[in-house]
C-alpha cells in the first residue's frame, strides 16, 4: 500500500492483502519457499497484492500474524485423524487407484504381529508434488504454516 493511501486495519483487510503481509514479514528465503509450493496463478496474485504495499505498519505485522496464529491454533484443534482421514487425504493426493493399493498394503501389515512398514513410513513415499496438489487448495496462510 502506498505511502498516502489510508492504512487499513487487520480486520478489514482481505484474504490475499493478509497472505501478502505474512509473505512480506518473512525474510526472502523463506517467502520463496512458500511461492514455490504454489501454482502460477496463485504466485501472480499474491505477487501483485505484494507489489501494492510498499510500506506495512509493525502493528499491523503484529495483528495479521497473531490472527494467523490463532487461526492455526484454532485448526489444529478442529483437525481429526484416523484410518478414514488418512485414506481420504491419500486418495486426493494420489487418486484412487494409487491410495487404494497403499491403504491395502497398510491394512495388511498391520495385521502381522511385527509391522515392517508404519503407515508414516508409507506416507513418506508419496511425492512431493502429489502432496502439493493436495494442500494446493488450501488457504495461502496455511500453506505458508
Amino acid at each position: 500500500m502506498a505511502d498516502n493511501d489510508e492504512v487499513k486495519k487487520s480486520d478489514e483487510l482481505t484474504g490475499k492483502e493478509k497472505a501478502a503481509i505474512l509473505l512480506i514479514s518473512l525474510d526472502k528465503e523463506r517467502a520463496a519457499q512458500v511461492l514455490q509450493a504454489m501454482d502460477k496463478k496463485e504466485v501472480e496474485i499474491l505477487t501483485e497484492e505484494i507489489a501494492r504495499w510498499e510500506n506495512v505498519p509493525p502493528d499491523l505485522v503484529k495483528k495479521v500474524w497473531q490472527e494467523f496464529y490463532q487461526l492455526s491454533l484454532t485448526s489444529s484443534y478442529l483437525n481429526q485423524g484416523g484410518k478414514k482421514y488418512a485414506e481420504e487425504i491419500l486418495n486426493r493426493a494420489l487418486g484412487n487407484h494409487r491410495a487404494l493399493n497403499m491403504v491395502d498394503n497398510f491394512r495388511e501389515n498391520s495385521k502381522e504381529e511385527n509391522v515392517e512398514e508404519s503407515f508414516f513410513e508409507l506416507l513418506e513415499k508419496i511425492e512431493p508434488k502429489d502432496l502439493l496438489n493436495f494442500i494446493k487448495s488450501e488457504h495461502p496462510q496455511t500453506i505458508a504454516l
